[in-house]
């Protein structure tokens, strides 16, 4: 590819991620207005949706479409892999659970207290756009092969503290911010915390088996001038890459 087709996709893939973020900004807005229609929206009406897992991918995958291009040239193409597939994998758990309880029972859905009013629209921004949105990201900007054991460790370590805080959230104050959990036995919980981790497993496949395919082996210092840490420091992780 030449340099003026490389400015042109450095562009088009730039604006390309702020429509993206846009519209996840978007989901979020809508689902404060839902929740808390007669609060501003601050930091501090912001933290308490963190105890949902589809909040803590929305705004990953936000900073992600907001700050890629300033981590990697601060951070190299190494770190930059690393956050693509932190939030890929995360965006998929997130798409695959939504999706399968809203096929086994829509009711569940539509009758979130938390989120009254909630439309499709609404649903598809924040559990739909990121993993589409990640996926088309991949095929142009192909991310380099990274040390997926290390990162293995760094998304388990993400999902059994979100897991752990979910479990104490119902145990202290004997509501969930699931519908349908706290009529759930410790036990069944469990079973359901054990499904989850199978879903994580599949999305972190699924993840590693779509960067092989993309195949980009080195990074580009065309279109990534300059990334020393990427020529240096990480030269290991590009050794271990599976």
């Amino acid at each position: 590819m030449s340099r003026p087709q490389q400015k042109r996709m450095a562009v088009l893939l730039s604006v390309f991620r702020m429509i993206v973020a846009v519209i996840l900004c978007n989901g979020v807005y809508v689902g404060h207005q839902l929740a808390l229609p007669n609060q501003s929206i601050g930091v501090m009406t912001i933290i308490p949706f963190f105890k949902y897992i589809t909040f803590v991918a929305l705004i990953m995958d936000i900073f992600y479409f907001l700050l890629i291009g300033i981590i990697r040239k601060v951070c190299g193409e190494i770190t930059r892999a690393y956050c693509y597939c932190f939030c890929f994998v995360y965006s998929m758990l997130v798409f695959v659970l939504f999706w399968l309880a809203y096929a086994s029972n829509r009711s569940m859905i539509d009758t979130n207290p938390d989120f009254p009013g909630a439309t499709m629209s609404f649903h598809h921004t924040t559990h739909t756009v990121g993993i589409v949105a990640l996926t088309i990201e991949g095929i142009f900007y192909k991310p380099v092969q990274i040390s997926f054991e290390r990162f293995r460790w760094m998304g388990t370590l993400l999902l059994t503290t979100y897991l752990l805080y979910l479990e104490y959230y119902i145990e202290s104050k004997g509501i969930s911010p699931y519908p349908g959990l706290t009529e759930l036995t410790k036990g069944q919980r469990c079973l359901l915390y054990g499904f989850v981790w199978l879903l994580f497993t599949l999305s972190y496949y699924t993840c590693r088996q779509y960067v092989r395919f993309l195949g980009r082996k080195e990074p580009d210092h065309n279109l990534a001038a300059g990334d020393g840490y990427a020529k240096s420091s990480d030269v290991s992780d590009r050794k271990k890459a599976h």
